[in-house]
């Protein structure tokens, strides 16, 4: 059988994000991924950190146990500590809730737990946000012009799909293209149904 240690290894996941504080952002668990890739999509989110964290002692029935945070956000007003949580209902032992209540009180953070039961179910959103990171290290040609283009016909075509937009803006290469799509994705100037399937040529954008 597997140790806790080597499950927890195997599980590590390294990879570089364009909110990620870290030059490379390093994830325990698929829950904590797929987590941060929604961050990813979260508008009031400018960074978040997921190494090298804050580890909290607590005490319960005869033992010391510890925890430690899976990621450290930076919102626009506030700043979140988030745990994710085994439990379906998104919660912890009151023992370890009450020490990170206690820690994010003293300096200043709001503390969040979720289960990861919750962040699995949005998968396909968080693995479409992640599949749009992957396309924006391509978006530095700075042919503002063309995104300026992308941007008015989302607005005036009805629910236009990429693959339609890619005929408007035949002169532009693909790659080039969905750089300019996931900039507008990610900077929230469109819009499209990130949550219900993954995103293809045939996905329709929208207006913010």
């Amino acid at each position: 059988m597997q140790s806790r240690r080597a499950q927890i290894a195997s599980q590590w996941i390294e990879v570089q994000m364009p909110k990620g504080a870290e030059a490379v952002s390093g994830f325990r668990s698929w829950p904590a991924f797929l987590y941060a890739c929604l961050l990813e999509g979260d508008r009031d989110v400018v960074s978040f950190r997921s190494t090298d964290l804050v580890a909290l002692h607590y005490k319960y029935g005869a033992g010391k146990h510890t925890l430690s945070p899976d990621l450290l956000v930076t919102e626009i007003h506030r700043r979140v500590v988030v745990v994710i949580s085994g439990n379906e209902d998104g919660t912890l032992h009151p023992a370890a809730e009450e020490a990170l209540t206690n820690w994010c009180d003293a300096h200043s953070f709001v503390f969040r737990c979720i289960s990861s039961t919750a962040i699995e179910g949005r998968w396909v959103e968080a693995l479409n946000w992640f599949r749009i990171t992957r396309w924006l290290p391509d978006a530095t040609n700075n042919m503002r012009k063309d995104l300026d283009h992308l941007e008015h016909l989302v607005r005036t075509l009805n629910g236009p799909t990429i693959g339609v937009m890619s005929r408007h803006l035949s002169t532009l290469p693909r790659d080039t293209l969905q750089a300019f799509v996931a900039e507008l994705l990610h900077n929230h100037v469109v819009s499209a149904d990130l949550a219900s399937m993954p995103i293809t040529w045939g996905t329709r954008l929208f207006p913010a």
